[in-house]
Protein backbone atom coordinates (compact mmCIF):
# COMPACT_ATOMS: atom_id res chain seq x y z
CA UNK A 1 0.00 0.00 0.00
CA UNK A 2 1.00 3.76 -0.44
CA UNK A 3 0.92 6.06 2.75
CA UNK A 4 1.31 9.69 2.01
CA UNK A 5 2.97 8.38 -1.63
CA UNK A 6 5.19 5.96 0.50
CA UNK A 7 5.35 2.28 0.05
CA UNK A 8 4.63 0.27 3.20
CA UNK A 9 4.62 -3.48 2.80
CA UNK A 10 2.40 -6.24 4.96
CA UNK A 11 4.91 -9.18 4.84
CA UNK A 12 2.91 -12.24 6.44
CA UNK A 13 5.35 -14.09 9.45
CA UNK A 14 6.47 -17.81 10.01
CA UNK A 15 4.16 -17.02 13.14
CA UNK A 16 0.65 -17.38 12.05
CA UNK A 17 -0.42 -14.68 14.31
CA UNK A 18 1.60 -11.62 13.18
CA UNK A 19 2.21 -9.93 10.50
CA UNK A 20 5.43 -7.57 9.19
CA UNK A 21 5.28 -4.30 8.50
CA UNK A 22 8.12 -2.98 6.65
CA UNK A 23 9.22 0.25 4.84
CA UNK A 24 12.21 -0.34 3.05
CA UNK A 25 12.63 3.24 2.06
CA UNK A 26 12.18 4.38 5.82
CA UNK A 27 14.60 1.31 6.68
CA UNK A 28 11.43 0.42 9.26
CA UNK A 29 10.18 -3.25 9.83
CA UNK A 30 7.83 -3.56 12.92
CA UNK A 31 5.82 -6.59 13.86
CA UNK A 32 1.58 -6.54 14.36
CA UNK A 33 -1.25 -8.94 14.31
CA UNK A 34 -2.81 -10.45 11.67
CA UNK A 35 -5.96 -9.03 12.41
CA UNK A 36 -4.77 -5.88 12.80
CA UNK A 37 -2.49 -6.30 9.25
CA UNK A 38 -5.94 -7.09 7.55
CA UNK A 39 -7.43 -3.42 9.20
CA UNK A 40 -4.50 -1.20 7.98
CA UNK A 41 -4.25 -2.28 4.39
CA UNK A 42 -7.82 -2.67 4.42
CA UNK A 43 -8.13 0.72 2.30
CA UNK A 44 -11.09 1.58 4.41
CA UNK A 45 -10.77 5.43 4.68
CA UNK A 46 -12.55 5.88 8.20
CA UNK A 47 -8.45 3.92 9.02
CA UNK A 48 -6.40 5.99 10.99
CA UNK A 49 -2.71 5.52 10.37
CA UNK A 50 -1.45 8.36 12.38
CA UNK A 51 0.63 6.02 14.48
CA UNK A 52 2.39 4.36 11.59
CA UNK A 53 2.54 7.41 10.20
CA UNK A 54 4.32 9.24 13.08
CA UNK A 55 6.99 5.75 13.58
CA UNK A 56 8.01 6.32 9.54
CA UNK A 57 8.53 9.94 9.87
CA UNK A 58 11.19 9.74 12.75
CA UNK A 59 13.14 7.84 10.59
CA UNK A 60 15.17 9.60 7.37
CA UNK A 61 13.63 8.86 3.83
CA UNK A 62 16.08 6.95 1.22
CA UNK A 63 15.09 9.34 -1.81
CA UNK A 64 15.51 7.11 -4.73
CA UNK A 65 15.78 9.45 -7.61
CA UNK A 66 16.41 7.75 -11.05
CA UNK A 67 20.53 7.37 -11.51
CA UNK A 68 19.94 8.72 -15.77
CA UNK A 69 18.11 11.87 -13.92
CA UNK A 70 20.42 12.97 -11.44
CA UNK A 71 23.82 12.97 -12.47
CA UNK A 72 24.77 14.30 -9.13
CA UNK A 73 23.53 11.99 -6.74
CA UNK A 74 24.25 8.79 -9.38
CA UNK A 75 26.59 6.71 -8.06
CA UNK A 76 29.97 7.42 -9.31
CA UNK A 77 32.34 5.89 -11.46
CA UNK A 78 34.63 4.13 -9.14
CA UNK A 79 35.87 0.81 -10.21
CA UNK A 80 38.75 0.07 -12.55
CA UNK A 81 39.08 -4.01 -13.15
CA UNK A 82 41.70 -5.16 -15.45
CA UNK A 83 42.74 -8.02 -17.13
CA UNK A 84 45.87 -7.72 -18.13
CA UNK A 85 46.76 -10.79 -20.20
CA UNK A 86 45.33 -14.13 -21.18
CA UNK A 87 48.23 -16.03 -20.71
CA UNK A 88 48.12 -18.60 -17.75
CA UNK A 89 51.01 -20.96 -16.21
CA UNK A 90 48.35 -23.93 -15.33
CA UNK A 91 45.52 -25.86 -15.86
CA UNK A 92 42.69 -25.89 -14.16
CA UNK A 93 39.79 -28.71 -14.54
CA UNK A 94 37.40 -26.36 -14.00
CA UNK A 95 39.06 -23.27 -15.89
CA UNK A 96 35.88 -21.05 -17.06
CA UNK A 97 37.96 -18.91 -19.61
CA UNK A 98 38.70 -22.19 -21.44
CA UNK A 99 38.05 -21.64 -25.08
CA UNK A 100 39.17 -24.70 -27.37
CA UNK A 101 42.17 -22.83 -29.89
CA UNK A 102 41.99 -19.61 -28.67
CA UNK A 103 44.75 -17.71 -28.67
CA UNK A 104 45.75 -15.90 -25.01
CA UNK A 105 45.50 -12.10 -25.74
CA UNK A 106 47.80 -9.34 -23.67
CA UNK A 107 46.80 -5.78 -23.29
CA UNK A 108 49.95 -3.71 -24.63
CA UNK A 109 51.76 -1.06 -22.10
CA UNK A 110 50.41 1.74 -23.96
CA UNK A 111 46.45 0.99 -23.85
CA UNK A 112 46.92 0.03 -20.34
CA UNK A 113 48.37 3.52 -19.17
CA UNK A 114 45.59 4.89 -21.51
CA UNK A 115 43.08 2.94 -19.83
CA UNK A 116 44.41 4.13 -16.53
CA UNK A 117 44.31 7.54 -17.67
CA UNK A 118 40.83 7.56 -19.06
CA UNK A 119 39.36 6.02 -15.97
CA UNK A 120 41.13 8.61 -13.34
CA UNK A 121 40.27 11.26 -15.92
CA UNK A 122 36.28 10.15 -15.39
CA UNK A 123 36.29 8.87 -11.91
CA UNK A 124 35.81 11.85 -9.22
CA UNK A 125 34.91 9.52 -6.10
CA UNK A 126 37.78 10.41 -3.50
CA UNK A 127 38.09 6.33 -3.23
CA UNK A 128 38.83 4.21 -6.23
CA UNK A 129 39.10 0.71 -6.81
CA UNK A 130 41.87 -0.90 -8.89
CA UNK A 131 41.46 -4.72 -9.10
CA UNK A 132 43.80 -7.20 -11.28
CA UNK A 133 41.41 -10.24 -12.16
CA UNK A 134 40.62 -11.95 -15.33
CA UNK A 135 41.13 -14.80 -17.69
CA UNK A 136 44.80 -15.46 -16.71
CA UNK A 137 47.33 -15.21 -14.58
CA UNK A 138 48.41 -11.56 -13.81
CA UNK A 139 51.73 -11.92 -12.20
CA UNK A 140 52.75 -13.35 -15.54
CA UNK A 141 52.76 -9.94 -17.03
CA UNK A 142 54.65 -7.94 -14.22
CA UNK A 143 55.89 -5.37 -16.48
CA UNK A 144 52.01 -4.68 -17.17
CA UNK A 145 51.46 -4.39 -13.30
CA UNK A 146 53.66 -2.12 -12.63
CA UNK A 147 52.82 0.04 -15.26
CA UNK A 148 49.19 -0.14 -14.22
CA UNK A 149 50.83 0.96 -10.59
CA UNK A 150 52.76 3.63 -11.86
CA UNK A 151 50.53 5.46 -13.68
CA UNK A 152 47.73 5.29 -10.86
CA UNK A 153 50.68 6.96 -8.90
CA UNK A 154 50.72 9.89 -11.65
CA UNK A 155 47.04 10.21 -11.58
CA UNK A 156 47.17 10.51 -7.73
CA UNK A 157 49.85 13.31 -8.26
CA UNK A 158 47.35 15.23 -10.91
CA UNK A 159 44.62 14.87 -8.87
CA UNK A 160 44.66 13.32 -5.36
CA UNK A 161 42.52 10.33 -4.12
CA UNK A 162 42.97 7.50 -2.08
CA UNK A 163 43.32 4.12 -3.85
CA UNK A 164 42.50 0.44 -3.30
CA UNK A 165 44.36 -2.25 -5.20
CA UNK A 166 43.24 -5.70 -5.55
CA UNK A 167 44.87 -9.00 -6.67
CA UNK A 168 43.79 -12.50 -7.86
CA UNK A 169 46.64 -14.78 -8.63
CA UNK A 170 47.10 -18.52 -8.65
CA UNK A 171 50.02 -18.09 -6.44
CA UNK A 172 52.81 -19.78 -8.21
CA UNK A 173 54.86 -16.59 -8.75
CA UNK A 174 58.46 -15.80 -7.50
CA UNK A 175 60.21 -13.86 -4.72
CA UNK A 176 60.85 -10.59 -7.38
CA UNK A 177 56.40 -10.78 -7.77
CA UNK A 178 55.82 -11.39 -4.32
CA UNK A 179 57.65 -8.33 -2.59
CA UNK A 180 56.14 -6.21 -5.62
CA UNK A 181 52.79 -7.35 -4.40
CA UNK A 182 53.31 -7.26 -0.49
CA UNK A 183 54.90 -3.18 -1.31
CA UNK A 184 51.53 -2.21 -3.79
CA UNK A 185 48.34 -4.13 -2.84
CA UNK A 186 46.24 -4.14 -0.38
CA UNK A 187 43.85 -6.91 -0.66
CA UNK A 188 45.17 -9.99 -2.59
CA UNK A 189 43.34 -13.16 -3.28
CA UNK A 190 45.28 -16.23 -3.81
CA UNK A 191 43.23 -19.72 -5.64
CA UNK A 192 44.35 -22.85 -3.71
CA UNK A 193 42.07 -25.64 -3.21
CA UNK A 194 43.39 -27.01 -0.24
CA UNK A 195 45.72 -29.56 0.58
CA UNK A 196 48.26 -31.70 -2.05
CA UNK A 197 46.12 -34.23 -3.07
CA UNK A 198 43.22 -31.77 -3.98
CA UNK A 199 45.25 -29.03 -5.62
CA UNK A 200 47.42 -31.20 -7.77
CA UNK A 201 44.10 -32.56 -8.92
CA UNK A 202 42.27 -29.73 -9.66
CA UNK A 203 45.17 -27.01 -10.47
CA UNK A 204 48.13 -28.76 -12.18
CA UNK A 205 50.76 -26.80 -14.29
CA UNK A 206 50.01 -26.80 -18.01
CA UNK A 207 53.11 -29.85 -17.98
CA UNK A 208 50.88 -31.44 -15.59
CA UNK A 209 53.52 -31.05 -12.45
CA UNK A 210 52.56 -29.59 -9.33
CA UNK A 211 52.34 -26.30 -7.93
CA UNK A 212 51.42 -27.28 -4.99
CA UNK A 213 54.69 -26.39 -2.73
CA UNK A 214 55.49 -22.82 -4.90
CA UNK A 215 51.99 -21.67 -3.69
CA UNK A 216 51.67 -23.13 -0.15
CA UNK A 217 55.02 -21.33 0.43
CA UNK A 218 54.10 -18.30 -1.09
CA UNK A 219 50.93 -18.00 1.32
CA UNK A 220 53.17 -19.08 4.63
CA UNK A 221 55.28 -16.17 3.29
CA UNK A 222 52.42 -13.59 2.75
CA UNK A 223 50.09 -15.04 6.02
CA UNK A 224 52.81 -13.65 8.22
CA UNK A 225 52.95 -10.28 6.15
CA UNK A 226 50.25 -6.96 6.60
CA UNK A 227 48.83 -7.42 3.52
CA UNK A 228 45.19 -8.26 3.73
CA UNK A 229 45.19 -11.94 2.74
CA UNK A 230 42.39 -14.26 1.31
CA UNK A 231 42.27 -17.83 -0.17
CA UNK A 232 39.57 -18.43 -2.83
CA UNK A 233 38.90 -22.04 -2.72
CA UNK A 234 36.83 -23.56 -5.78
CA UNK A 235 34.57 -26.90 -5.08
CA UNK A 236 34.06 -29.22 -7.66
CA UNK A 237 33.01 -32.53 -7.58
CA UNK A 238 36.30 -33.83 -6.62
CA UNK A 239 36.66 -32.00 -3.36
CA UNK A 240 32.98 -31.82 -2.55
CA UNK A 241 33.36 -34.44 0.48
CA UNK A 242 36.19 -32.73 1.47
CA UNK A 243 35.31 -29.67 2.60
CA UNK A 244 36.17 -30.38 6.40
CA UNK A 245 39.21 -31.85 5.73
CA UNK A 246 40.29 -28.86 3.54
CA UNK A 247 39.45 -26.31 5.93
CA UNK A 248 41.10 -28.24 8.93
CA UNK A 249 44.11 -28.37 7.11
CA UNK A 250 44.06 -24.26 6.09
CA UNK A 251 44.03 -23.86 9.48
CA UNK A 252 46.37 -25.76 11.18
CA UNK A 253 48.27 -24.24 8.03
CA UNK A 254 47.68 -20.93 8.46
CA UNK A 255 45.20 -19.92 11.46
CA UNK A 256 42.64 -17.24 11.50
CA UNK A 257 43.37 -16.84 7.38
CA UNK A 258 40.06 -15.78 5.44
CA UNK A 259 38.54 -17.88 2.71
CA UNK A 260 36.05 -17.39 -0.08
CA UNK A 261 34.53 -20.99 -0.99
CA UNK A 262 32.96 -21.00 -3.91
CA UNK A 263 31.29 -23.92 -6.41
CA UNK A 264 32.89 -24.39 -9.85
CA UNK A 265 30.77 -22.86 -12.65
CA UNK A 266 29.43 -24.62 -15.29
CA UNK A 267 31.68 -23.31 -18.00
CA UNK A 268 34.86 -23.60 -19.75
CA UNK A 269 37.13 -26.53 -18.98
CA UNK A 270 34.25 -27.51 -16.86
CA UNK A 271 31.86 -28.40 -18.98
CA UNK A 272 34.66 -31.13 -20.60
CA UNK A 273 36.13 -32.30 -17.38
CA UNK A 274 32.75 -32.68 -15.41
CA UNK A 275 30.03 -32.70 -18.35
CA UNK A 276 27.10 -34.22 -16.15
CA UNK A 277 27.96 -32.35 -12.95
CA UNK A 278 24.92 -30.81 -11.10
CA UNK A 279 24.93 -27.69 -9.18
CA UNK A 280 27.24 -27.54 -5.85
CA UNK A 281 25.48 -24.97 -4.14
CA UNK A 282 23.23 -26.31 -2.00
CA UNK A 283 25.03 -29.14 -1.29
CA UNK A 284 28.28 -26.64 -0.48
CA UNK A 285 26.22 -24.55 1.86
CA UNK A 286 24.83 -27.45 4.04
CA UNK A 287 28.85 -28.84 4.33
CA UNK A 288 29.88 -25.08 5.21
CA UNK A 289 26.83 -25.09 8.05
CA UNK A 290 27.84 -27.81 9.83
CA UNK A 291 31.37 -27.20 9.51
CA UNK A 292 33.29 -27.32 13.03
CA UNK A 293 35.97 -25.61 11.90
CA UNK A 294 34.37 -22.25 10.99
CA UNK A 295 32.21 -22.67 14.08
CA UNK A 296 36.13 -22.73 16.02
CA UNK A 297 36.61 -19.57 13.70
CA UNK A 298 39.96 -20.66 13.16
CA UNK A 299 39.44 -19.95 9.59
CA UNK A 300 37.07 -17.19 8.58
CA UNK A 301 34.67 -16.56 6.12
CA UNK A 302 35.55 -13.63 4.07
CA UNK A 303 33.32 -10.80 3.31
CA UNK A 304 31.73 -10.81 0.08
CA UNK A 305 32.90 -8.88 -2.50
CA UNK A 306 30.34 -5.94 -2.00
CA UNK A 307 31.49 -5.24 1.73
CA UNK A 308 30.36 -7.16 4.87
CA UNK A 309 26.36 -7.22 4.54
CA UNK A 310 23.60 -8.96 2.18
CA UNK A 311 21.39 -7.79 -0.08
CA UNK A 312 19.13 -7.30 2.87
CA UNK A 313 21.41 -4.77 4.58
CA UNK A 314 21.32 -2.05 1.83
CA UNK A 315 19.17 -0.39 -0.44
CA UNK A 316 19.58 -0.39 -4.15
CA UNK A 317 17.71 0.08 -7.25
CA UNK A 318 19.85 -1.41 -9.88
CA UNK A 319 20.23 -5.00 -10.37
CA UNK A 320 24.11 -5.12 -10.96
CA UNK A 321 26.38 -3.93 -7.97
CA UNK A 322 29.35 -3.28 -10.75
CA UNK A 323 26.56 -0.91 -12.90
CA UNK A 324 25.83 0.99 -9.17
CA UNK A 325 29.77 0.90 -8.94
CA UNK A 326 30.77 2.28 -12.34
CA UNK A 327 32.94 -0.57 -12.92
CA UNK A 328 34.90 -1.26 -15.74
CA UNK A 329 36.06 -4.45 -16.27
CA UNK A 330 38.78 -3.95 -19.19
CA UNK A 331 39.37 -7.59 -21.01
CA UNK A 332 42.47 -8.02 -23.03
CA UNK A 333 40.96 -7.57 -26.10
CA UNK A 334 40.80 -3.80 -24.97
CA UNK A 335 36.62 -4.30 -24.76
CA UNK A 336 34.98 -2.86 -21.58
CA UNK A 337 32.29 -4.17 -20.10
CA UNK A 338 30.84 -3.77 -16.55
CA UNK A 339 31.07 -7.30 -15.87
CA UNK A 340 33.64 -10.54 -16.74
CA UNK A 341 30.87 -12.89 -18.30
CA UNK A 342 31.50 -16.00 -20.07
CA UNK A 343 28.10 -15.43 -21.55
CA UNK A 344 28.44 -14.26 -25.40
CA UNK A 345 27.28 -11.63 -26.28
CA UNK A 346 27.99 -9.75 -23.15
CA UNK A 347 24.62 -7.78 -21.89
CA UNK A 348 26.90 -5.06 -20.24
CA UNK A 349 29.32 -4.66 -22.85
CA UNK A 350 30.05 -0.89 -22.57
CA UNK A 351 32.50 -0.34 -25.70
CA UNK A 352 36.24 -0.46 -26.81
CA UNK A 353 38.96 1.39 -26.13
CA UNK A 354 40.48 1.62 -28.87
CA UNK A 355 37.58 1.63 -31.12
CA UNK A 356 37.23 5.31 -31.57
CA UNK A 357 38.56 8.67 -30.39
CA UNK A 358 35.18 8.77 -28.62
CA UNK A 359 35.64 5.86 -27.03
CA UNK A 360 35.76 6.66 -23.33
CA UNK A 361 32.68 9.23 -23.75
CA UNK A 362 30.89 6.08 -25.41
CA UNK A 363 31.81 3.90 -22.27
CA UNK A 364 30.39 6.66 -19.71
CA UNK A 365 26.80 6.85 -21.25
CA UNK A 366 26.90 3.29 -22.17
CA UNK A 367 27.00 3.36 -18.19
CA UNK A 368 24.06 5.39 -17.96
CA UNK A 369 21.99 4.10 -20.32
CA UNK A 370 22.52 0.53 -18.77
CA UNK A 371 21.79 1.84 -15.52
CA UNK A 372 18.16 2.97 -16.98
CA UNK A 373 18.02 -0.28 -18.39
CA UNK A 374 18.52 -2.18 -15.47
CA UNK A 375 16.84 -0.06 -12.67
CA UNK A 376 14.13 -1.98 -10.50
CA UNK A 377 11.72 1.10 -11.14
CA UNK A 378 11.43 0.24 -14.76
CA UNK A 379 10.57 -3.72 -14.08
CA UNK A 380 6.82 -3.92 -13.55
CA UNK A 381 7.10 -7.61 -12.25
CA UNK A 382 8.94 -6.05 -9.20
CA UNK A 383 6.74 -3.60 -8.22
CA UNK A 384 4.38 -4.99 -5.62
CA UNK A 385 7.54 -6.66 -4.34
CA UNK A 386 8.80 -6.16 -0.66
CA UNK A 387 12.59 -7.17 -1.59
CA UNK A 388 12.47 -4.80 -4.97
CA UNK A 389 15.28 -2.45 -3.52
CA UNK A 390 17.26 -5.19 -2.01
CA UNK A 391 17.84 -7.52 -5.18
CA UNK A 392 16.46 -4.98 -8.21
CA UNK A 393 15.41 -7.48 -10.29
CA UNK A 394 18.41 -9.89 -10.18
CA UNK A 395 21.56 -10.28 -12.75
CA UNK A 396 21.20 -9.25 -15.76
CA UNK A 397 23.66 -11.40 -17.10
CA UNK A 398 21.50 -14.45 -15.44
CA UNK A 399 17.96 -13.71 -15.48
CA UNK A 400 15.77 -15.70 -13.02
CA UNK A 401 13.61 -17.60 -15.46
CA UNK A 402 9.79 -18.09 -16.11
CA UNK A 403 9.72 -20.43 -13.03
CA UNK A 404 9.33 -18.00 -10.26
CA UNK A 405 11.66 -20.16 -8.30
CA UNK A 406 14.60 -17.11 -7.66
CA UNK A 407 12.36 -14.68 -6.39
CA UNK A 408 10.63 -17.33 -4.01
CA UNK A 409 14.04 -17.73 -2.43
CA UNK A 410 14.49 -14.08 -2.65
CA UNK A 411 11.71 -13.50 -0.84
CA UNK A 412 11.90 -16.23 2.13
CA UNK A 413 15.58 -15.33 2.63
CA UNK A 414 14.57 -11.28 3.19
CA UNK A 415 11.58 -12.36 5.05
CA UNK A 416 13.67 -14.47 7.43
CA UNK A 417 15.98 -11.59 7.62
CA UNK A 418 13.15 -9.25 8.46
CA UNK A 419 11.99 -11.65 11.10
CA UNK A 420 15.15 -11.88 12.81
CA UNK A 421 15.47 -7.91 12.52
CA UNK A 422 12.16 -8.51 15.09
CA UNK A 423 13.31 -11.02 17.32
CA UNK A 424 11.16 -13.72 15.80
CA UNK A 425 12.94 -17.28 15.79
CA UNK A 426 12.58 -19.76 13.16
CA UNK A 427 9.69 -22.00 13.79
CA UNK A 428 10.43 -25.86 13.81
CA UNK A 429 8.42 -27.91 11.78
Amino acid sequence: MLLNGEEIFFIPSHDQNRTLVYAPLRSYVAVTSREHAAVLCSGDPTIHLDKLNTALRVRPLVRIQPHWLNGATAPKIQRLTISLSERCNLRCIYCHAYREGHKPQTLSLSMLAAAVTAFCSYARAPLLFFEFLGDGEPTLYLEGLRRCIETIECQQRIRPFTRRVALTTNGTFGVEAREFLTQTVDDLTISFDGYKEIQDRQRPRLNGLSCYQTVYDNICSLHRSEINLTLRITVTPISISHIEAILKFLAESFPGIAVRIEPMRSAGRATVCFPEASDLSVQLASALASSEVLRSQRVRIADPYNGACTMYDHIRTVSCPMLEFGNWQLASDGSISSCATVIRPNPLMLGNLGSSEHAVLDVVSSIENLRKAYSVTNRQACEACFCKYHCAGGCPVYPPDASGNFCRDVQESGRNWLENKCGILPTTP
